[in-house]
């Protein structure tokens, strides 16, 4: 059992990362968008990139002045158009993103939501708005190559906490500025860590369990950042016995929800939620079935899961499951098509999307494109499209109705990058 207080030998870091293995492999959450092309051929989400004004939001051009940002070849994947967001759902705020968000407290704007490394969302207030042209744009890079990192967001910045590369875990922590589309470093985490559960819960970060050796040893140790500090702190942790890292995440209220996971290479069907206003954790009923690098959401008080795998790459699980929090009980809903695990995910316009994950045969890069949005009212999913620089092993963020996809792999296992991009409604 992990207690409060001295790490002591929790610092001897087992830092030899194996490129992904059937158990205990280090995919992560998943990737961001394009539209109907994929990588390489033709314009992502926006259209083509052939010029044009940076702004357009017809035929789509490149971000800065009609080339592109990357080279100005006339067919970069991450061109497209700079309109503004999508609208958030009336009678309320599109909260969360990829590992927890924040709960819609009604009225106008959102709030921003953050996403764990295996994906999770965030709560959402009343009916979905009808949504535009899904599109997405290129944002500066990552100052290192990272992967299987937790992303959140708070006061309006995406953080990108651990991970590692070239088998080095790390214990920095980068923040990213939607306005100025700057990083800067901010408060090292208490200790190097990857596959951390993360959430935005009440204006402050939660790390809820984590791994600490390699991609098995994982910790019940629960951390929380404050911006206004610039520091971490621990709190109570997970309830001995449910250590595990990679797990589903998911912010209602006070409440940050962690679902599924792994420990020792095995997935697990634990789900646990903490009261950050008591701070205090209790044992809700078991997952379904084990899963691990997947997302959730919670849309309108029920939370929602989906992708994710078992015990390895190969092992993905196409099902859907919502857990109605009054009644305690889970439900299957439609399955995800196709089945991927390492996903990133984030609730928007009252709809769970899943960006990209790893498991792809028909891929050399073994990495899925697609964008998928789960909508809880017709109990369907549908493509949104697919992304520019399909990725996995990271999370995302809602800010202003926006996704934001920051880091991740290219390549399933390794391939660790440092490409960010952000996902939206025209």
């Amino acid at each position: 059992m992990t207690t409060r207080g001295p790490w002591g030998s929790i610092f001897a870091w087992l830092l030899a990362l194996p490129a992904c293995s059937e158990k205990g492999s280090d995919s992560g959450s998943g990737g961001s968008a394009g539209t109907l092309n994929t990588n390489g051929g033709g314009a992502p989400i926006g259209g083509t990139s052939s010029g044009g004004a940076p702004s357009s939001t017809t035929g789509g051009n490149g971000p800065t002045g009609g080339a592109n940002s990357k080279g100005g070849s006339p067919n970069s994947p991450v061109a497209g158009s700079s309109a503004s967001g999508g609208v958030a759902p009336a009678g309320g705020t599109t909260g969360g993103g990829v590992g927890s968000g924040g709960k819609a407290e009604g009225g106008g704007g959102s709030t921003a939501g953050s996403s764990a490394e295996g994906g999770s969302g965030g709560s959402n207030g009343g009916a979905p708005a009808v949504t535009g042209k899904p599109a997405e744009k290129a944002l500066s890079e990552l100052a290192q190559i990272l992967q299987e990192h937790s992303v959140a967001a708070l006061d309006g910045e995406g953080y990108v906490i651990g991970g590692y590369a070239a088998n080095q875990i790390t214990d920095q922590v980068q923040a990213y500025d939607p306005s100025t589309d700057r990083w800067r470093q901010v408060a090292k985490f208490p200790a190097p860590l990857n596959h951390g559960n993360a959430g935005t819960v009440n204006g402050k970060i939660y790390v809820a369990g984590f791994y600490i050796t390699g991609m098995s040893g994982a910790t019940t140790q629960t951390f929380a950042y404050d911006a206004k500090a610039d520091s971490w702190t621990e709190v109570e942790p997970m309830p001995s016995g449910t250590e595990r890292a990679a797990s589903c995440v998911a912010v209602d209220g006070n409440y940050l929800y962690v679902i599924g996971g792994a420990h020792m290479g095995m997935s697990r069907d634990t789900v646990t939620r903490y009261d950050a206003a008591a701070d205090s954790w209790e044992t809700l009923p078991k997952f379904p079935e084990r899963r691990e690098h997947c997302a959730a959401g919670a849309i309108r008080g029920t939370i929602y899961v989906a992708g994710g795998r078992v015990d390895g790459i190969a092992g993905v699980e196409p099902k859907t499951y919502a857990y109605d929090p009054e009644a305690g009980s889970w439900s299957e809903k439609a399955p995800i098509d196709p089945a991927r695990g390492g996903v990133a995910g984030a609730v928007l316009a009252g709809r769970l999307l899943i960006f990209g994950g790893e498991g792809n045969d028909d891929a050399p890069s073994g990495v899925f494109p697609q964008i998928d949005a789960y909508d809880p009212v017709t109990d369907s999913w549908e493509l949104l499209g697919t992304m520019a620089v399909p990725r996995h092993g990271y999370g995302a963020a809602v800010i202003d109705d926006r996704v934001y996809l920051l880091g991740g792999a290219t390549r399933q296992g390794g391939g660790a990058a440092n490409e960010s991009s952000v996902f939206y409604f025209e």
